[in-house]
């Protein structure tokens, strides 16, 4: 009972990324040509910006013990979290109308919109339950996830029977009710406390800094695809991108997990050496099913684009490990350091290969970005392991 109440958000995050593999799937099999092109690159597109679009809310609050929780500082980081969510949404639009081909007027733009607007709202969500984890609710925070994903899966399936995909735009309805109650739910757990914690915003953006700056460099192929490449090419690796990152939840979610059980004066290898190991066995499973992906999404994927993302997520798996244990240690600027010197390489090594080989290049960058950010970290951390730097003085 135990470990299944552990493996719960692990189960809901898995269940949110099914639904949205199965609005992809909907967008393939309603749409053809030209447009499919364009909804499918756009969906990629709105998926990168909602990975960047994270403050630092969740893992700030996740940071604090249950004493330090109270209903002011829930709201003014909430609140943060929805400001910057809603900056995010405005480049989203404003991009999404750069790659169109016909602008607003580009068929079904205000599905894409709808889409982007749902991810939003699931963001702001992930931070909202963040005090259930400091609980040890396990299962109360994996409850919403579950809750949405069977509602999204629904929404989709109401879309591929009546072969129309307008109804996808119920998706924000449903992550709106999700996020309203979970707010209702924690609020009603915390101190009545008036004054937050000091220096709140600050601590808050330290943490969503690195965070955001690690999202746009691992996002920043499928960006450069939607900007230098033929919308078909960028199509097929964004469904490439959104295969495979589609499971990086599921580590991601076991890290944030482990945030508040790591213990600083313990060696990160045996974490990371499980969660390298675990994703080096999905992305095999991952690899062996290339051919049912391509045919189930109704289009073709390249192995030589395919192959080296796939990679690139055993890698990013143990990256996750090495992040959780920087956090839960205490050593947020630590990360700070690896994140921007791995960015600046980042950047650099994927427009070169993306001017230089196209499509093949970006998939080769996505697997090596990884081993730039593992390279950069075991040289910080040797600097590091002697003066942990506290999160919360």
């Amino acid at each position: 009972m135990r470990y299944a109440r552990l493996l719960a958000p692990t189960a809901g995050t898995g269940l949110l990324r099914i639904a949205q593999l199965a609005s992809l799937l909907a967008i393939t099999r309603l749409t053809e040509g030209d447009l499919q092109s364009f909804l499918v690159t756009g969906f990629g597109v709105l998926a990168s910006f909602s990975v960047i679009s994270d403050s630092g809310a969740a893992n700030y609050l996740l940071s604090l013990n249950r004493e330090r929780q109270n209903r002011a500082t829930y709201a003014m980081v909430l609140g943060l979290q929805a400001c910057i969510a809603a900056v995010v949404l405005v480049a989203v639009f404003v991009f999404l109308i750069l790659i169109s081909p016909d602008g607003l007027n580009t068929g079904h733009f205000a599905i894409l919109i709808a889409l982007a607007l749902s991810q939003t709202l699931d963001g702001v969500g992930r931070a909202a339950k963040a005090p259930l984890l400091v609980n040890r609710r396990d299962d109360l925070f994996a409850a919403p996830d579950i809750a949405t994903g069977v509602a999204k899966l629904a929404v989709v399936g109401i879309a591929l029977l009546a072969s129309n995909l307008d109804v996808l735009m119920f998706m924000p309805l449903v992550s709106a009710a999700a996020l309203a109650v979970v707010v209702v739910l924690v609020r009603r757990g915390l101190g009545t406390e008036a004054k937050p914690e000091p220096k709140l915003f600050r601590k808050v953006l330290e943490i969503g800094l690195t965070g955001s700056l690690s999202a746009l460099y691992s996002q920043s192929p499928m960006f450069l695809a939607a900007a230098l490449l033929p919308l078909n090419v960028a199509a097929e690796l964004a469904v490439i991108f959104r295969v495979v990152q589609a499971l990086e939840l599921v580590p991601a979610t076991l890290s944030v997990q482990m945030i508040p059980r790591i213990k600083a004066d313990k060696s990160p290898l045996r974490l990371w050496l499980m969660f390298l190991s675990a994703g080096l066995a999905i992305a095999l499973v991952v690899i062996f099913c290339w051919p049912i992906v391509s045919t189930l999404l109704d289009i073709a994927l390249r192995p030589e684009f395919y192959i080296p993302v796939t990679i690139a997520f055993a890698f990013k798996c143990g990256n996750y490990a090495i992040v959780a244990y920087l956090l839960g240690s205490g050593r947020v600027r630590a990360r700070l350091i690896v994140t921007v010197a791995t960015g600046v390489i980042a950047l650099l090594l994927v427009t070169g290969c993306a001017l230089a080989w196209g499509g093949f290049g970006l998939a080769i960058a996505t697997a090596a970005i990884e081993l730039v950010f593992l390279g950069v970290a075991i040289l910080v951390l040797g600097r590091t392991r002697r003066t942990p730097e506290r999160l919360v003085s």
